[in-house]
């Protein structure tokens, strides 16, 4: 199954230009071109984001045990 900008967008919670950024900064796979306008994006690719992006630790990840800075 293939996926569009607009479904990416609502999967991810982001807008559809942070797709876009997320692409041009190598962060998200390229989408796969089927004609001028229609980027599609795989199921496949997209498991295999998740599954890499479930195994980096968030920088500067604030949690309960972590000294304020006022």
């Amino acid at each position: 199954m293939y996926y569009n900008v607009h479904d990416i967008a609502e999967r991810y919670g982001v807008a559809r230009h942070t797709i876009w950024r997320w692409v041009k900064d190598d962060f998200l796979p390229r989408p796969y071109m089927f004609g001028p306008g229609a980027a599609r994006w795989s199921e496949e690719d997209l498991r295999a984001f998740d599954a890499e992006c479930a195994t980096v630790a968030p920088k500067n990840e604030w949690t309960p045990s972590s000294p304020q800075v006022d």
